[in-house]
């Protein structure tokens, strides 16, 4: 069964909307570190101080699935995934047939037609988003981080810098991004010597944040979601031409949340019951139905539904899905995108 989702005002979708009410008397910052969970900052205490100093341990829930593209539009727009129509790293493009990663894969003159919600900056004005230059004008930064002035820059000092030169001017709303501990963490594992000198230089780039800061400014800290390791003994192939005979047409989603997009007018029931007698000892098993009920995707339309899978499967435990042996994802150690608590549970930093 399903976890519920959290109530909104504890969850991502309500973090930048806190931040703009107070923009008539100062000027605000939202950080988003990519990557960093509630757990992780706890566990590695040691590499981050400048961040556990202000840390009152308070944490708040990250989405479903516990993804970068849904993560931030969720915060970028303030509602929840079923409302803003991003629901999966990769998601199925019923135009093209097709599927499609979100991140990369998007065009900007299709963004519109993937994410029409207004954005908490086109709604704000004086907005700006400081992040690595290569993000600039992709489809995703369109879809949910337009309405924003993007400043590029690739150096984390250099953009912490950048921050506090715009946080000085009041009624300015700064959105500061962190990509360095999810990339380390994907690419070494959490935990690894890499995963570590990220983490603390990104720490010590923040150190300089707190210390320097208008006090005018409300700062507010948090992530898109944790990890885990996930060691290779522990990927389960789900075989293509296995699914096939269930309906299934694609594959979308990412290993830790599998989304199976059935041909029209094929029984879901049959796959679900397969999948949770193969898989059902350490996986959830579910239908869109159910994350509608519990809360994760609700107000999902019929235009949004069109685009994701019928049926989920989401690990219970440091396990991930793929459909190919040779799937270039199984290269990843550390991932997240299902409910584990590693990866549900992220800070809420307040200054």
């Amino acid at each position: 069964m399903l976890p519920s989702a959290p109530p909104q005002a504890l969850s991502l979708a309500g973090v930048l909307g806190n931040v703009t009410s107070r923009l008539g008397s100062g000027s605000g910052l939202v950080c988003l570190i990519d990557g960093l969970g509630a757990e992780q900052l706890r566990e590695f205490k040691a590499y981050a101080r400048n961040l556990n100093s202000v840390w009152d341990d308070s944490a708040i829930s990250s989405v479903a699935p516990s993804t970068t593209a849904v993560a931030i539009t969720t915060a970028s727009v303030g509602k929840l995934p079923g409302a803003h129509g991003l629901l999966g790293y990769t998601m199925y493009d019923p135009d093209s047939d097709s599927v499609r990663s979100v991140l990369s894969e998007v065009s900007p003159k299709d963004a519109l037609k993937w994410q029409k919600e207004q954005t908490i900056f086109e709604k704000t004005g004086n907005s700006y988003v400081i992040a690595p230059a290569a993000l600039a004008g992709s489809g995703f930064t369109v879809m949910a981080l337009r309405g924003a002035e993007y400043v590029g820059i690739d150096d984390p000092l250099a953009r912490v810098e950048k921050a506090l030169e715009l946080l000085r001017k009041k009624g300015n709303l700064v959105y500061l991004y962190f990509s360095e501990v999810d990339k380390a963490a994907h690419a070494s594992g959490v935990g690894s010597e890499p995963y570590l000198k990220a983490l603390e230089l990104v720490d010590s780039t923040l150190g300089d944040l707190f210390a320097k800061r208008p006090e005018y400014a409300t700062i507010v800290i948090t992530a898109d979601h944790g990890q885990l390791n996930v060691p290779r003994d522990n990927h389960v192939i789900i075989p293509d031409e296995w699914l096939k005979t269930f309906g299934v047409k694609a594959v979308a989603g990412e290993p830790r949340t599998l989304q199976f997009v059935l041909e029209a007018g094929s029984d879901p029931e049959p796959l679900v019951s397969a999948l949770k007698d193969k898989y059902g000892d350490f996986a959830l098993v579910y239908k869109v139905e159910d994350l509608v009920a519990a809360g994760w995707w609700k107000n999902l339309s019929d235009d949004i539904r069109s685009r994701c899978g019928q049926v989920f499967i989401s690990p219970v435990g440091n396990y991930a899905f793929y459909t190919h042996e040779h799937d270039p994802a199984r290269g990843m150690i550390g991932q997240h995108g299902s409910f584990d608590s590693a990866e549900m549970s992220i800070p809420l930093i307040r200054l």
